[in-house]
């Protein structure tokens, strides 16, 4: 079942996680820290994009 959003998937895997046994463990793990990584990167580039934004009405505003 494909996820459209990081966060349903992430939840889905923290689930997995949960309900797992020796034999599988790691490997679900895995994926959940991989999509974990992946959230990460994103919140990342949304708060530079953000500080970029901030920095812009910042400069025009002091500018004029």
């Amino acid at each position: 079942m494909p996820f459209h959003r990081l966060d349903d998937r992430i939840r889905e895997l923290c689930s997995q996680v949960a309900a797992s046994d020796d034999t599988n463990f790691a490997g679900v793990l895995s994926e959940l820290r991989s999509a974990m990584r992946e959230h990460i990167q994103h919140l990342r580039k949304m708060a530079v994009q953000q500080l970029a934004e901030e920095s812009e009405r910042t400069t025009q505003i002091l500018g004029e």
